[in-house]
């Protein structure tokens, strides 16, 4: 498709205030000769937890084999490990796209599992993790 000279609109969220990615798009879109705009949709920031929601990440941390984490994006795993550390030995993640698998993997979770992001495809791969299945929730 012919892009001198087109304008484009790229939307994505920001971190601190900053849009973030499509870098490689809109290196593409400009080499082509396209003018590119971006607009930030939505922020991304670290969760503020009250004093019982850190205590419940805290307990799951303690029993690793019982508690996966879903993860959506990457800089969830980063908010996470600034909050708790390292995640403990055996511990688990569920993850809606393969970056985000590898971002898991890297910061050191054991047992890394990959789903699409569809609620139904979330849900029977959480029940199919066999440590999940057969042990009780707390």
């Amino acid at each position: 498709m012919p892009w001198k000279d087109q304008r484009v609109l790229i939307v994505s969220g920001s971190q601190d205030g900053l849009a973030q990615g499509r870098t490689w798009l809109t290196a593409q879109l400009e080499t082509s000769g396209a003018q590119v705009m971006t607009v930030v949709a939505y922020g991304r920031q670290a969760a503020r937890w009250d004093t019982a929601q850190q205590q419940l990440a805290a307990q799951a941390y303690e029993q690793p084999e019982c508690h996966p984490w879903l993860f959506s994006s990457s800089e969830a795993i980063s908010y996470l490990l600034d909050k708790l550390g390292p995640p403990p030995a055996r511990a688990m993640a569920m993850t809606t796209h393969p970056r985000i698998a590898a971002t898991a993997r890297q910061a050191g979770f054991e047992q890394v599992f990959e789903s699409s992001p569809r609620f139904q495809d979330l849900a029977l791969a959480l029940k199919a993790l066999p440590t999940v299945a057969s042990t009780p929730r707390t």
